[in-house]
C-alpha cells in the first residue's frame, strides 16, 4: 500500500546561523518547502515553513552542510 501521509505539507521551524541564511532558502526551495518570512535575531535566523514529508530525510541530511552543523529542525 502507499503511503498517503507522503506529499503531505508538515509545518516545521528551522534554527540557523543568520550569515547563512542566503544558502538555506535556495536549498529550501529546491526541496519544494513554502518558507514564510525568516526572523532574524543575530547571529541566528528562524525559519518556519511547510515542506512535504516525503522531502524531510533529504533536508534533514543536507542541513549540516548548509548550516556547518549550526541547526534545530523542530516541529
Amino acid at each position: 500500500m502507499a503511503d498517503s501521509t507522503a506529499g503531505k505539507p508538515v509545518a516545521r521551524r528551522l534554527e540557523a546561523p543568520a550569515d547563512l541564511l542566503g544558502q538555506m532558502l535556495p536549498a529550501l526551495s529546491r526541496l519544494g518547502a513554502v518558507p514564510e518570512v525568516p526572523e532574524i535575531l543575530s547571529p541566528a535566523c528562524v525559519i518556519e515553513g511547510d515542506i512535504r514529508t516525503a522531502q524531510l530525510r533529504a533536508l534533514e541530511q543536507q542541513l549540516p552542510a548548509l548550516t556547518q552543523g549550526e541547526d534545530a529542525l523542530t516541529r
